[in-house]
């Protein structure tokens, strides 16, 4: 393998290592689970109404550990389920005031946090960065579809 290719490789791979354990360690800093974490995070952020199923394809996490953190919080009393009309069984999930309070407090500070680092780092250098990552994610799960994986 060319040198280049390794070490830019390695960057990526260490890059993305270090953006997991950073938000892991602030999940864990707010006493939550890394997915239920982003449950709450995905709930504050999005501006339509969310369900598991909604949350199983923005987050990528299996359906189970979704379900888990979802019930998780339910029981802390952060997260209500509630029956959407003309629908078998599709429940919207809101945070509760307890939940939002708790979300304020934790959660609410991360997204600060990124929205600060965003504007320091300027939107026209995040563009270019989310532009690029999405052009390497697309050409890499490329790569593997032509080959039947």
């Amino acid at each position: 393998m060319d040198a280049k290719i390794k070490a830019v490789i390695a960057a990526l791979s260490g890059q993305e290592k270090a953006f997991n354990a950073l938000y892991r360690n602030i999940s864990s800093c707010f006493g939550l689970s890394e997915c239920a974490m982003w449950v709450i995070y995905y709930l504050i952020v999005e501006e339509n109404a969310l369900t598991q199923q909604d949350l199983i394809r923005l987050m990528m996490f299996p359906k189970q550990t979704i379900n888990s953190a979802v019930t998780g919080l339910a029981k802390k009393g952060y997260l209500a389920r509630t029956r959407m009309i003309g629908t078998r069984n599709r429940k919207q999930l809101t945070l509760t005031k307890a939940g939002r309070q708790f979300a304020d407090r934790t959660i609410a500070r991360l997204i600060r946090a990124e929205s600060a680092t965003i504007r320091k780092m300027t939107f026209a250098k995040m563009d270019a960065w989310v532009s690029l990552h999405n052009e390497y994610l697309e050409a890499l799960w490329e790569s593997f579809e032509a080959k039947g994986c």
